[in-house]
């Protein structure tokens, strides 16, 4: 090989292992890239495998219950026996649109102080599909029921006990004619609801109904739980009602508890072996493209040392020629 020829292939040579070193450099900046993305990967596991779910505990933690809108505010055949009610940090109870609409007839801006009563029939009507008269006339047969078990308890007089006692019993006897156990326990729950809110307002949530919407506002601790106890009476023959609260933090209810998320774990699961996976044939394909090039960035190396041996030795014969 000439001189001239020996240092054309030097200079191809040269420029080609250049080449091979950038794309090595590119290759592993790549994988190191890929290394990143695999602690991301593993690191959003490792929350899910920590993630929480609240549950509402029944028959003291044999069952439990989701934590959803539906399940706390509406009434269920899961939860019968709940007197909470969803409020926010500004301790006005949690609405979604249907809830809204009619809190509106009685209080349009949500605010408190409104007169519940107003719209307590249509109200109840609209939930329960009990005609407003039907809810009216069974208000005043309670009325009377509580007004004749108040003469009942407090008279000595036999016979006027008596009489009492049979009012008192005809108007329970209309009463549940009118309502059956299911519609009582619903009305009771919407009351819970809405005389909660002539107490402390109310404000609609557009996501409330979303899937873990709830569960996660609990656990933020932008909602509360508001238990509500609620006095019925009789004064001056009129039936009345007065509620007293006590709002906690979900974690602090005794009928709540906080479990590991099942669902969130097991479908973490699929996705962390779905991206490792990828990740993974993703790297070997560099792994590959890398040997092959360090197999040539090898031969180039040798082949550069054997041509400048080659120049080195033309050159020395070179010399050699001239001096003689």
């Amino acid at each position: 090989m000439g001189m001239a020829a020996s240092q054309s292939r030097l200079l191809q040579l040269t420029r080609r292992g250049n080449d091979v070193r950038c794309e090595l450099t590119k290759l592993a900046n790549n994988k190191t890239a890929l290394a990143r993305d695999m602690q991301k990967v593993t690191r959003k596991y490792q929350e899910a495998l920590n993630s929480k779910t609240l549950k509402y505990v029944l028959n003291g933690g044999e069952n439990y219950v989701d934590i959803n809108y539906a399940n706390l505010m509406y009434p269920n055949s899961l939860i019968t026996d709940s007197a909470y009610v969803l409020t926010d940090m500004d301790d006005k109870v949690v609405l979604d649109s249907k809830y809204a609409e009619l809190a509106k007839l009685f209080s349009p801006n949500g605010e408190p102080g409104c007169n519940w009563e107003s719209q307590r029939a249509n109200i109840l009507s609209a939930l329960t599909g009990v005609s407003p008269s039907d809810i009216i006339n069974a208000d005043t047969y309670y009325q009377t029921y509580l007004r004749k078990k108040e003469i009942v308890e407090a008279t000595t007089d036999p016979e006027q006990k008596k009489v009492a006692e049979e009012s008192m019993n005809n108007a329970l006897d209309f009463y549940n004619s009118l309502f059956d156990a299911e519609t009582k326990r619903k009305i009771k729950r919407y009351e819970d609801i809405f005389t909660t809110i002539e107490d402390k307002g109310w404000k609609c949530y557009d996501h409330v109904a979303e899937a873990g919407y709830v569960d996660q506002m609990l656990q933020n601790n932008m909602f509360n739980f508001t238990k509500v106890d609620r006095e019925l009476g009789i004064d001056n023959g009129n039936l009345f009602f007065e509620n007293s609260y006590h709002t906690e933090m979900a974690l602090n209810c005794p009928d709540i508890a906080q479990l590991s998320n099942a669902e969130v774990r097991d479908a973490a699961l699929v996705e962390y072996e779905a991206q490792k996976s990828l990740i993974n044939e993703k790297e070997d394909r560099i792994d590959l493209r890398m040997t092959n090039l360090e197999t040539q960035a090898s031969a180039i190396k040798q082949t550069i040392s054997a041509i400048k041996s080659l120049i080195d030795n033309n050159i020395q014969q070179n010399m050699t020629t001239f001096n003689a």
